[in-house]
């Protein structure tokens, strides 16, 4: 007998094939739901790590701005304005404790170190001209490539900062560096996996590489854009998931951090899901199918097959036989209409949980555009909207204005408050800027305190006026953070405007609109408005300083300068104080606040008051000359010689007793142009002075080349004398370089009787400072010059000045037994009792036996030797070891009178 169910058209095969198409739709949906649980949790992957990415650039460009603040607060600091090491070490060591390096440097225009603040007691650091240096010198924030400490060998990342003098001259640059440990601390801190490895980028410039070695994985069509990510292989072949993040540090200086994660390692996650629901669903489906096939065994296959047999014997003649009443019974009924039921409802939950997984999908596509502190959207977000923004407006024949905002004293609220009311804050803020601005307009958060604003169907400039009206009035009021505490916070903007520039790049948009919001950042003290427009002049509100020039308000004052040879006042400094009430204003307060041309009309003024005081003084007969200063920036032109020259042919002085002081270490000087102008100038018979001499790195060869009759010695140099005598030294070459070039010496800075003493011992004949007069009004001049007199300079009056005496004869004795030693008196050089030091050595009561005559009585025995030696061949180390030990007693004697109080 043949069972039937065994052929391929039996009633089991047919029940098979059912089976199958039944269930076929089944594992289509289950299969569909694998991928999707695949897609979901590799993009969940994916946002992560970019949202990492974006986190780690906040903390880094939130890192790099604390530092920019710090070195702006100390370049800003009178103390380091003037690159005194004896006033400003302590102060620029304790701000270097942030830093956590070695130090915190200031440098000259050339990269030489000038004070350091290392605790090792190393001399400063000639760093040179590094990059970030560079930077600085021309007016930025400069970051500089990592590199390892040279006394703390640990790995750093250089920053600077311009150094202005008080006229606002770039001289120099702070200098700090910032741990590569805590950046690459800030950076690892953000990431839900561990990070294998990332660099921090300049450009095409890697800055900083972790670890150090590792190479930058290569990309098919470069690295990818900021805020995005690409699959990119490195030298080995392995796969890396690269995820960008643009970190702005300020105009001109962009940063982008590249994190690379194996592509193995972000898939795992991904991986073990699909694993897992593939697992579900093969269950579920053989589960499924023995159930059904149970089933359907129990409750259609057997019935059928009754059936079956039924037909086959009425076929054979069997009539007899019949289908029994209850075959088909009401509960096997039941049983076929619940397996549909349970069918139809599998199918509905499958295609629920596709609907879910879609709606999952949108929502983290739109998380990744979106900020999660504020709900605006991100640099993303920007950077897809600001291209559809572009072509509307292109084809709409409008303008289109994308505005950079950052907030100004914004860190003051997390410092003081927190970093949850800071959050608070920014919502708070994010809030008031949607409210201010049109339903049309766009409004992203790019990071920090940034937002950028996209104001579109705009016909000219008039059309941002109400609008940026509406948002500064909305800034003003203050942010309430709690029951009883609010703040306030300032903002800056700047504004590009779409298409009124050649570039039309997104990119090059933002890069304008960030350069014009420096600007107005720049100008915050003074602006007219919050927000500058790229390519415009920026206005500025008129300060109390320009409003007091311009009422005229200068008074001149004058401090006398004395030759000490003939005894007599010969010359004057005239220097300017502004009137406000009863008070006068000092240089220091004014000068940083004034423009070019606000300083040219301030030497305007300045010289006219001297060209009418000179006559009057001339009359009381007092023919003196009178210096005074010019700022190189805005008066040394073709402008200035010729109102030099109106205004002197009008005067009727002589044009020899105007001396024009130029300082030392301004730009001027270094341009090509400014040996001829500065030639015009002295053609019309004024002296021309070199202001601070030794303040700066000006060569050797530059000074030679410069027209100029007159040295003013940097009173940085003479202030310095009391504390540090050796400085004496530095002070006796400037005085000799000046003589061997035929010019003229001012001493500055003579603030005691001390200094006045060992000055006039060096030789230096012109002298000026508060031990001869302080600087005085024309009426007080004239009282002062009635009844001036000056006593003669008999010899050495102090310790300071025998220390210069003793350097003026070392000098001279030494040259004469190097260069022609049959010139001198062994016999008189050997006696100490001859030497003019020993006698003012014994006025001061140093009599024989004391350890000064011990000392110096040693050199004048060392000096009677060799000149008694009859070879040529002089050796001057034993007598350079005897004026040492005499100068080191000297200085600790100085010393001890200066603690006791008496120095006379």
């Amino acid at each position: 007998m043949r069972w039937p169910w065994r052929s391929r058209h039996s009633l089991a095969a047919q029940m098979g094939r059912i089976a199958f198409l039944g269930f076929f739709p089944v594992a289509l949906l289950l299969g569909w739901d694998i991928y999707a649980h695949y897609q979901q949790a590799y993009t969940e992957a994916t946002q992560k790590q970019l949202h990492s990415g974006e986190m780690a650039g906040e903390r880094v460009q939130a890192g790099f701005y604390a530092a920019q603040a710090i070195l702006e607060a100390v370049a800003k600091e009178p103390r380091v304005r003037n690159g005194d090491p004896a006033t400003c070490s302590d102060y620029l060591a304790r701000i270097a404790a942030p830093f956590a390096y070695r130090y915190t440097l200031l440098s000259r225009s050339d990269g030489r170190g000038i004070v350091d603040c290392a605790s090792t007691g190393a001399p400063p650091v000639a760093v040179g001209l590094t990059p970030n240096i560079r930077d600085a010198l021309h007016g930025h924030f400069g970051i500089g490539p990592v590199r390892q400490g040279p006394l703390s060998g640990q790995w750093i990342i250089p920053l600077s900062y311009p150094l202005h003098d008080a006229a606002g001259h770039i001289v120099g640059t702070v200098n700090a560096g910032l741990r590569v440990s805590w950046l690459t601390a800030q950076i690892k801190s953000v990431q839900s996996r561990q990070m294998e490895r990332f660099w921090l980028l300049r450009g095409q410039q890697i800055i900083l590489a972790d670890p150090a070695s590792a190479p930058l994985p290569r990309c098919k069509g470069g690295l990818p854009a900021s805020g995005t990510m690409k699959i990119c292989r490195d030298p080995q072949g392995e796969r890396h998931l690269l995820t960008v993040a643009e970190v702005s540090t300020g105009p001109g200086v962009s940063l982008e951090i590249v994190m690379a994660e194996p592509l193995h390692q972000v898939l795992a996650s991904a991986n073990t899901r699909a694993w897992m629901g593939a697992l579900a669903g093969a269950s579920i489906l053989i589960f499924s199918w023995l159930l059904s096939t149970g089933f359907a065994r129990r409750s259609l296959y057997r019935p059928l097959q009754k059936i079956q047999g039924f037909v086959e014997r009425l076929s054979t003649g069997h009539y007899a036989d019949r289908l029994p009443a209850d075959f088909l019974a009401q509960t096997e009924r039941n049983e076929i209409v619940r397996l549909g039921a349970q069918i139809n409802l599998l199918a509905l939950n499958l295609d629920d949980s596709r609907q879910q997984l879609q709606r999952d999908h949108d929502q983290m596509a739109q998380m990744a555009m979106q900020d999660a502190l504020t709900g605006l959207p991100n640099r993303r977000a920007l950077d897809a909207e600001i291209e559809k923004a572009m072509a509307r407006a292109t084809r709409r024949h409008t303008l289109l204005a994308v505005c950079m905002l950052d907030l100004d004293a914004f860190k003051p609220i997390n410092d003081t408050h927190g970093h949850d009311a800071g959050d608070q804050a920014l919502c708070s803020i994010a809030q008031r800027l949607e409210e201010a601005l049109r339903k049309t307009d766009f409004l992203a958060r790019i990071g920090g305190d940034e937002f950028v604003l996209i104001v579109e169907d705009v016909q000219s400039i008039d059309d941002l006026l109400p609008i940026f009206q509406k948002i500064a009035e909305r800034m003003t009021q203050p942010i309430v953070l709690s029951a009883d505490i609010s703040a306030r916070v300032g903002i800056s903007m700047g504004v590009a405007i779409y298409p009124l520039e050649d570039e039309d790049s997104p990119e090059a948009l933002l890069r304008r609109a960030d350069q014009a919001l420096y600007e107005s950042k720049t100008h915050k003290t003074d602006r007219a408005r919050y927000w500058a427009l790229y390519g415009e002049n920026f206005p500025q509100r008129q300060n109390r300083y320009q409003y007091l020039l311009q009422q005229e308000t200068v008074e001149v004052h004058y401090q006398p300068i004395l030759d000490s040879r003939q005894h007599r006042i010969v010359g004057v400094e005239a220097l300017a104080r502004l009137r406000e009430g009863d008070h006068l204003l000092q240089p220091a307060e004014f000068l940083p606040h004034l423009a070019s041309e606000d300083l040219y009309r301030l030497c305007a003024q300045v010289l006219r008051t001297i060209l009418r005081d000179l006559p009057e003084l001339e009359a009381d007969g007092h023919a003196l000359w009178v210096s005074f200063n010019v700022d190189p920036r805005s008066s040394f032109n073709v402008r200035c010689r010729d109102d030099l020259r109106a205004q002197i042919v009008q005067s009727g002085i002589d044009p020899r007793r105007l001396h024009l002081e130029i300082l030392e270490g301004s730009d001027f000087l270094e341009r090509k142009s400014a040996v001829n102008l500065l030639q015009s100038i002295r053609d019309l018979g004024v002296c021309l002075a070199l202001d601070d001499i030794g303040s700066a790195y000006t060569s050797l060869l530059r000074l030679k080349e410069l027209p100029v009759d007159e040295f003013k010695l940097d009173h940085g140099f003479v202030h310095s004398l009391e504390e540090r005598p050796e400085d004496l030294a530095f002070a006796l070459i400037i005085k000799d370089l000046a003589a061997e070039l035929g010019l003229d010496l001012v001493v500055e800075g003579i603030e005691t009787a001390a200094v006045q003493d060992a000055m006039t011992v060096l030789g230096a004949e012109l002298l000026q400072g508060y031990a001869i007069a302080r600087p005085l009004s024309i009426a007080a001049l004239h009282s002062f010059l009635a009844g001036f007199s000056a006593a003669p300079h008999q010899g050495p009056e102090t310790i300071l000045g025998l220390y210069a005496e003793h350097l003026l004869h070392h000098k001279c004795w030494s040259q004469i037994l190097v260069h022609d030693p049959d010139m001198v008196d062994a016999q008189r050089l050997g006696d100490p009792q001859r030497c003019s030091f020993q006698r003012a050595l014994e006025q001061m009561g140093y009599g024989e036996g004391s350890e000064l005559d011990v000392l110096h009585r040693e050199y004048h025995r060392i000096l009677g030797i060799i000149a008694r030696r009859t070879t040529h061949d002089i050796d001057l180390h034993g007598l350079v070891a005897a004026s040492n030990s005499l100068r080191k007693a000297l200085g600790e004697k100085w010393q001890r009178m200066r603690r006791d109080g008496n120095i006379l």
